[in-house]
């Protein structure tokens, strides 16, 4: 065998490498399917009552790399008109005033990084992970971290967590009844289910 040969032959083993650990990457990385199941629920408060409203995850891209939870990505959707707390004309009063749904009819979460103590994630196994992103309500885009768990029980996977958020921040405007105010900080909670394709 030539010389010249020898460094062709040598390149191609290393091309050929190098496809293998990337075709490995890119089948590592499942997307995950929405399960109706999912929603987002806030807890609001006044002096007098505390109240959930609850919506069902309209919108999900959720890619799991069990392998690497570092290299999974979440997004979540609502519809901001959709959240039902039980009362009507709470709900109503939400929607047009608060929410403002029809000009601004998405909230949306979307991770920038995904980080764990342990990075893997097997069937049967929870993992409370660190999610940093960006939260778009009403319009404005603000930065949040949160934590997390993250379960893996089969093809099916849940992501759940909390976190408080002023929703006057965000540009959106506090409910009042008469004298009574509805307090800025309201605690939003998810809980997404979805199955690995």
């Amino acid at each position: 065998m030539f010389e010249g040969d020898k460094v062709k032959l040598e390149r191609m083993k290393k091309r050929l490498v190098l496809l293998v650990l990337l075709l490995m990457l890119v089948r590592a990385q499942v997307p995950v399917t929405l399960s109706p199941e999912s929603f987002v629920e806030y807890d609001a408060s006044d002096v007098n009552a505390t109240w959930t409203g609850r919506a069902p995850v309209s919108r999900l891209e959720f890619t799991l790399n069990p392998e690497s939870l570092a290299d999974s990505s979440l997004t979540i959707a609502v519809n901001s008109g959709d959240f039902n707390s039980g009362n009507i004309f709470r709900d109503t009063n939400a929607r047009r005033t608060v929410f403002e749904s029809s000009t601004y009819p998405e909230i949306i979460f979307v991770s920038k990084q995904i980080r764990a103590d342990v990075d893997t994630l097997a069937d049967g196994e929870n993992r409370q992970v660190t999610l940093t992103g960006d939260l778009t309500m009403h319009g404005v885009t603000q930065e949040l971290e949160t934590v997390a768990t993250v379960a893996l029980t089969g093809n099916t996977v849940t992501a759940t967590g909390s976190f408080e958020v002023n929703y006057t921040e965000f540009g959106m405007r506090q409910p009042t009844l008469f004298t009574v105010v509805v307090n800025p900080t309201v605690t939003l909670r998810f809980n997404v289910v979805g199955e690995m394709q």
